[in-house]
């Protein structure tokens, strides 16, 4: 008989609602859920240096004006692409993105990461 493990999905944010717990790949408390953006598939891919003035550049998140992920563009349009949380400190240097692919579980109300904290992407 197979067995199906009920935390593991495609895109795992449709079950993070805002204030769960962030637990890292260590078992410490991050911080807390403060936004979801579930996957877009259709989200511009960005490979190198992007200028924010042209086409692509048009097309993601302005850090300057409150965008978000406020990332560089091309760590921005990956998260874009993945599906992201923002995760707010509990303590200073917690702060920050991680993609759907870097979400361990979600389970019993709090979130789990398959990184470290120290992976976690700061914001610009």
């Amino acid at each position: 008989m197979n067995s199906v493990d009920a935390t593991v999905t495609p895109d795992p944010t449709g079950r993070i609602t805002p204030g769960m717990p962030v637990i890292d790949s260590h078992g410490e408390q991050v911080g807390a859920i403060a936004l979801v953006r579930p996957a877009d598939q259709n989200a511009v891919a960005v490979e190198g240096a992007v200028d924010p003035g042209d086409a692509i550049g048009d097309e993601l998140p302005h850090p300057e004006s409150g965008d978000e992920p406020a990332a560089a563009p091309d760590v921005a349009a990956r998260l874009l692409r993945t599906g992201f949380i923002k995760v707010s400190a509990t303590e200073p240097g917690g702060a920050g993105y991680v993609g759907a692919d870097q979400i361990a579980a979600v389970e019993a109300g709090v979130v789990r990461l398959a990184i470290a904290r120290s992976e976690v992407t700061p914001p610009v």
